[in-house]
């Protein structure tokens, strides 16, 4: 059985490394995010990926926002 819903990446429960990232964007950039996911993947994603791309892809995640992840990763100090 497949259970589906929507959910906004602000609401997304991430985990592990993926929620240490995530909590370091503002709300505004993860909607740009979101916005951006939601271009490319359409409405259909598995909750894995998504959580695989915050832990993982992180650098590559800050630079579609036009960040510099050494920036962001700056903001946990403040």
């Amino acid at each position: 059985m497949v259970i589906s819903e929507e959910i906004a990446l602000e609401d997304f429960p991430f985990w592990g490394q993926a929620a240490r990232n995530a909590a370091l964007l503002t709300e505004e950039e993860l909607h740009d995010m979101d916005m951006l996911m939601n271009s490319i993947y359409g409405d259909s994603v598995e909750k894995t990926h998504v959580n695989d791309l915050f832990a993982y892809y992180f650098d590559e995640i800050c630079e579609a926002l036009g960040l510099n992840v050494e920036e962001v990763y700056a903001r946990s100090a403040d």
